[in-house]
């Protein structure tokens, strides 16, 4: 929370699940104090429940690690100009 403190960035990427940290939790987390925090998931999985589970925690986008680095791109720019990017249940 410091360097995101420090460094007030206008998106955070998150992986879905890492060592340390679930990232949905984190997302969550994240929001109580930087509600204004644009977050995108990037994650492995397509399940439903992750997507929607993402979204509830107030991620702005979710997209998936085998996607192109293009879709990445603009999911990032669409997150920027405040849409949100899900995929389709």
């Amino acid at each position: 929370y410091d360097e995101i403190d420090c460094h007030r960035p206008n998106i955070l990427i998150i992986d879905i699940r890492m060592k340390s940290f679930n990232g949905i939790s984190l997302t969550r987390n994240i929001k109580k104090t930087f509600p204004e925090l644009k977050i995108v998931i990037l994650s492995g999985y397509e399940y439903d429940e992750y997507i929607y589970a993402a979204y509830n925690a107030g991620a702005a986008a979710y997209v998936r690690k085998d996607n192109s680095i293009n879709e990445l791109i603009t999911a990032v720019k669409q997150t920027f100009s405040g849409n949100h990017v899900f995929p389709q249940p």
